[in-house]
């Protein structure tokens, strides 16, 4: 099944595609499911952002301008394939977005880029870090092996919404001067507010989106890998969406949706409407 959005049938013709990694080797979570996200992500698409009317099957338009986008939905690969795939997507000047699988994923995306982009920014929304550097290759390390990559700019970047740091984590924040906005420090909930603090950090260079879906309280987003209370709200997480498209986005992931213990597919369903709203908006 493709993406609800996918509207062009080869990835020459469109301007977005749309990768799926099912794959969750890199979590360490005591739940598991994260590798079945980019399939169930796909069927709600199809389920909950599509409507039927006069003997016609219709997606919702939430802007004009994704009546104008080309998305290709160019299937699942496996985690080895990333970096070449991305390599790819860039070299053909498409912008790619990824579905996890677990946030390991992402250190294989931001490979992918090392050919196309002398200085590149991230946003990383998250409950946690990811700034272990004791243990590598993994979830939770994230953050420390992509700082290796010399295009990675960390005074440029920043995390938002972590609210359950390891205290070694705590530690490379401050000594790498990563810049965490967090809940209980900032007030996200104010959007434009915490979008001036994200446009004045990253300034003018290109930015990657990853997004880890437990970001999100579990009140609005249950069925993650590793759910922590005191989150963002959903409309919080669209409305900084919406905000971050209009800078030099070129890339976006979506992480840790994980399908066994989510609630009538609420989290798979927000993943959705992120990335809808993320393209209504994007430049």
């Amino acid at each position: 099944m493709k993406f609800a959005y996918n509207n062009v049938s080869k990835l020459s013709s469109a301007q977005y595609v749309l990768l799926g990694v099912p794959d969750e080797r890199g979590s360490h979570a005591m739940r598991k499911g994260s590798s079945l996200a980019p399939t169930r992500i796909r069927r709600v698409s199809c389920l909950r952002s599509t409507f039927y009317r006069q003997k016609k099957t219709s997606i919702v338009q939430s802007s004009d301008k994704l009546l104008k986008m080309s998305l290709f939905d160019a299937g699942n690969i496996k985690k080895s394939e990333v970096s070449s795939k991305v390599d790819l997507i860039l070299r053909k000047n498409k912008f790619p977005i990824i579905l996890g699988g677990d946030h390991s994923i992402t250190v294989e995306i931001l490979r992918g880029f090392q050919h196309h982009f002398k200085r590149l920014a991230f946003i990383y929304f998250d409950a946690h870090p990811d700034f272990v550097c004791s243990t590598r290759k993994y979830y939770g390390s994230v953050v420390c092996d992509i700082s290796d990559f010399p295009y990675i700019d960390l005074s440029r970047s920043l995390e938002i919404g972590v609210r359950e740091p390891e205290a070694e984590e705590l530690r490379a924040l401050r000594t790498r001067h990563l810049f965490s906005i967090n809940p209980y420090h900032y007030p996200i909930q104010d959007v434009e507010k915490t979008f001036s603090i994200i446009k004045k950090r990253v300034g003018g260079i290109p930015v990657y989106i990853s997004l880890d879906m437990d970001v999100v309280d579990p009140a609005f987003a249950p069925g993650v890998s590793t759910p922590v209370p005191g989150g963002i709200s959903s409309i919080t997480l669209l409305s900084l969406l919406r905000r971050i498209a209009t800078l030099r986005i070129v890339g976006f992931d979506i992480v840790e949706v994980c399908p066994t213990y989510d609630i009538q597919n609420m989290t798979s369903h927000l993943a959705v409407k992120s990335i809808v709203e993320f393209l209504g908006t994007a430049k």
